[in-house]
């Protein structure tokens, strides 16, 4: 079990560290105390299932990506679409770490809104 908290435990970091965002930032966005993903990134714990499924939504990476599975039929991502996506995460996280905790709940409330309107869309 030591060596799968491990392999997690570097995941997390490499992924945030791609993402250039802090211990602290991370923390903000998947609303769990900074020394918590500390404890994940030192291989102390492994996240539950629950956050790893929200870590993995968060990078946009796969469940087996944040396991370190690697899958010779996965198709590569463009790295291109890929530092996009990582910029406009960083800069919406920045900007959501500079509103008050009410606003960031309100925030939170309208992205879920707009995640409902898209399921519609789409169904």
């Amino acid at each position: 079990m030591k060596d799968v908290v491990a392999l997690i435990a570097g995941q997390i970091t490499k992924y945030r560290k791609q993402a250039g965002l802090t211990k602290k930032e991370l923390s903000q966005v998947l609303g769990v105390a900074p020394s918590t993903v500390s404890g994940w990134e030192n291989g102390e714990y492994a996240p539950s299932p629950d956050t790893l499924v929200r870590i993995s939504g968060f990078f946009q990476i796969s469940l087996d990506e944040i396991y370190g599975i690697e899958n010779a039929y996965r198709i590569k991502k463009d790295p291109v679409l890929t530092e996009s996506l990582s910029e406009m995460q960083k800069s919406a996280t920045k900007l959501f770490n500079e509103l008050s905790p009410e606003r960031q709940n309100q925030a939170r409330a309208y992205l879920e809104f707009l995640l409902q309107q898209q399921s519609k869309e789409n169904t």
